[in-house]
């Protein structure tokens, strides 16, 4: 029997000070509808009242400068994670899942990719609705 999936309520946007906090929203039929989204995917929102926003599945952690993410695959693999690509324009950078292919895994464990040594900042890549001007 398949494992039954998790999702925390509380997302942090980024390791840094000023990055906020994605909270778990409900959801009706009309916001998963609008945004694309799945019956299962869970919905979060930065700002209380703020657009409703899914999370991609990709988690981008970023080295500090002169540290090549590549380099630092065993760690990133010791966390739970694997590495998808690295960015080309910012080799630092890469994109990761968590190597359980679980979506709830994926955003549970943030704060391990966070205490690697040498990690500037982690962010859960989350989509959203395209702002109006």
């Amino acid at each position: 029997m398949p494992r039954s999936e998790e999702y925390p309520d509380r997302i942090r946007a980024g390791i840094l000070r000023s990055s906020g906090v994605y909270e778990r929203i409900e959801s009706d039929v009309t916001r998963r509808a609008a945004l694309g989204v799945e019956d299962e995917t869970p919905l979060y929102s930065l700002t209380p009242g703020g657009s409703p926003a899914f999370p991609s599945g990709d988690v981008m952690i970023r080295f500090g400068e002169g540290t090549e993410a590549a380099a630092r695959q065993a760690e990133i693999e010791s966390a739970g994670y694997r590495i998808e690509r690295i960015l080309p324009y910012a080799v630092q950078a890469a994109i990761v899942r968590a190597a359980s292919g679980l979506l709830g895994d994926t955003l549970a464990g943030v704060a391990r990719l966070a205490r690697i040594p040498g990690v500037e900042n982690v962010e859960p890549q989350m989509i959203s609705e395209r702002a109006k001007r």
